[in-house]
């Protein structure tokens, strides 16, 4: 499988983690989080087992929504010690639940289950390896949350609807299920949205998956992904689909047209910042630009953990449209049992 990563997240890399201007230092840089071995069978950390409620971060028991989602993190693990997490690391443990879990899974928390699986994540530098330890890597990681979903499907789902949703490498696993076949036959028509979030859906995608992009706020069975940074940025993400068409949700309006939507479309963006979260109402406006979602300059950027001229706003994918993500999720719930009852 051609995973076509390598540009994309080196372009994330240098602009989130790096204030130097040239690429030759960034890439200085990503030498230092290398695994200083191959990936081997003797490497691969044990495996989760997910009938151990230790193995999730978020696992309702009862279920008592109507509605799930299953949740996959973004990448947490960037150590050099290993190409997959080790699960019994207890400091990406808290990493994740601070900077993921508490801050994306859980604004579903009102509106549905929500079940978000640990997994052997691949560690960071994979995206850089693109053809040999990086791939068996990431394969790791997406044995561990497709066994995850098909042990939630076994045992936990009882035919109840599903939000499937992530970020950055979370989205990428997403999407992975959303291509497997098994994965299909098990969501069937159950599936009211997949929130891709921070990872590009390209025309290619499409084409294995049983599922449009989605065209506006109420339908359903469908497809969002968005990717934040300035409209005219040097490193763009737009590199990443190489001449193919990538679809982009404004989730202002929840459409794919390239209108600009102002900030009073924005209901609010959780900012974190340490360890408390920042509401800001209203934060940014966003228009749809060749694929990539073009954000206003952010307000307060003393609060962003981004460097000053950053051009790209990946990690906060999620927080600067918290409120209308949350306010989408509700309003999708409520079309799908609407339709229904038909």
């Amino acid at each position: 499988m051609n995973y076509r990563i390598l540009n994309f997240t080196l372009l994330s890399y240098i602009l989130i983690v790096s204030s130097c201007s040239t690429k030759r230092i960034a890439r200085v840089a990503l030498r230092s989080i290398e695994p200083s071995y191959d990936f081997t069978l003797d490497s691969i950390p044990n495996a989760p087992d997910y009938s151990t409620y230790s193995n999730w971060f978020l696992f309702e028991k009862e279920g008592k929504s109507e509605m799930d989602v299953f949740f996959v993190h973004p990448t947490t693990y960037k150590k050099n010690d290993n190409w997959n997490q080790p699960l019994v690391d207890s400091i990406v443990y808290e990493v994740t639940i601070r900077k993921s879990i508490d801050v994306q899974a859980r604004l579903f928390d009102t509106i549905a289950n929500v079940y978000a699986p640990r997994y052997r994540q691949a560690t960071f530098y994979s995206f850089f390896d693109a053809d040999s330890n990086g791939i068996k890597a990431l394969d790791i990681a997406y044995f561990d949350v497709k066994n995850a979903f098909l042990y939630y499907m076994k045992y936990v789902n009882r035919n109840k609807p599903i939000v499937i949703a992530g970020h950055s490498q979370g989205s990428f696993l997403a999407m992975r299920l959303l291509k497997d076949k098994e994965i299909q036959a098990e969501i069937g028509e159950k599936l009211v949205v997949a929130y891709l979030i921070g990872w590009p859906v390209l025309e290619t995608d499409l084409n294995e998956i049983p599922y449009s992009f989605c065209r506006d706020s109420v339908e359903l069975s469908c497809l969002t992904s968005w990717n934040s940074q300035k409209a005219h940025s040097i490193f763009s993400m737009r590199e990443y689909a190489d001449g193919v068409k990538m679809y982009s949700t404004n989730p202002l309006s929840w459409t794919t047209d390239e209108n600009y939507y102002g900030p009073s479309y924005n209901l609010g963006a959780e900012i974190l910042n340490k360890d408390s979260l920042i509401f800001r109402p209203h934060y940014i406006g966003a228009r749809n630009y060749k694929g990539i979602l073009a954000i206003d300059r952010p307000k307060d950027k003393k609060d962003l953990d981004i460097r000053r001229n950053s051009g790209n706003y990946h990690i906060y994918d999620v927080a600067f449209f918290y409120r209308n993500i949350q306010e989408n999720a509700k309003l999708r719930k409520r079309m799908y049992f609407e339709k229904r009852m038909e």
